[in-house]
């Protein structure tokens, strides 16, 4: 619950959740909170349940936030 939470990699809440999110066998996301207005604050949480499909935050970029290559 709450995974909102985790929507900047670089607070030490989302860098110490990372690695046993990542450990899970199962992992649901949930959050009573509505999406952000930034697509890259979903980035980390789509980095937790899919990690091959971005494997980093560029590719993220370059597709949802208009990032240059």
């Amino acid at each position: 619950d709450e995974s909102h939470f985790l929507k900047n990699m670089k607070t030490a809440r989302c860098k110490a959740a990372h690695p046993l999110l990542q450990a899970a066998k199962r992992l649901l996301l949930l959050s009573g909170t509505p999406a952000m207005s930034r697509p890259a604050e979903l980035y980390s949480q789509i980095a937790v349940l899919q990690p091959k499909l971005f494997p980093n935050f560029h590719d993220f970029g370059v597709r949802y936030c208009a990032a240059k290559r």
